[in-house]
């Protein structure tokens, strides 16, 4: 008998995740990416998500971004994200301001000293990528995002969402 085989109803019950080998591998696989990057940006004081407010907005350049596209934009989605904004203003690292023309949106943009902070961080960021993709050959790294995207667009449209 397998160990699969030896565990009880209860037992199958109470596991929160699956045990499909693939995908279990999938969902350490990222648990550890999240964990490495984690690392990273806490050194300069700041949050997964935060980081990644911070990367959406350099990338939205002077004009700046409503909340809520920020929010489409998220890797990981956050109900929390206009405590992580007001957190980063707090900060001095983006600042909020009423859309002219739509005074029901807020834009956000990154200050200097935000910009700055990204640019501290690209180096290490730019290494850890690197060295995360180092150990598939440069032939499947395409390959690889496209199956990840495939993946991801399957599970994103999927009822259970």
């Amino acid at each position: 008998m397998t160990e699969q085989t030896m565990t009880t109803t209860s037992d199958r019950q109470s596991r929160p995740i699956p045990t499909t080998p693939h995908i279990v591998a999938l969902l350490q696989t990222a648990d550890a990416v999240r964990r490495h990057f984690n690392t990273l940006v806490k050194a300069e004081g700041l949050t997964l998500q935060q980081y990644n407010v911070l990367r959406i907005l350099r990338d939205a350049g002077d004009a700046g971004l409503p909340t809520m596209l920020i929010g489409e934009r998220m890797v990981e989605l956050t109900p929390g994200l206009t405590r992580i904004v007001a957190r980063l203003k707090t900060a001095g690292l983006v600042r909020r301001a009423r859309n002219r023309s739509d005074k029901r949106q807020v834009v956000c943009r990154l200050t200097p000293a935000g910009l700055e902070l990204l640019l501290r961080l690209d180096p290490a960021v730019s290494e850890a990528e690197e060295a995360l993709c180092a150990v598939l050959p440069e032939v499947e790294h395409a390959q690889f995002a496209a199956m990840l995207s495939q993946l991801h667009g399957h599970v994103a449209g999927s009822p259970a969402e």
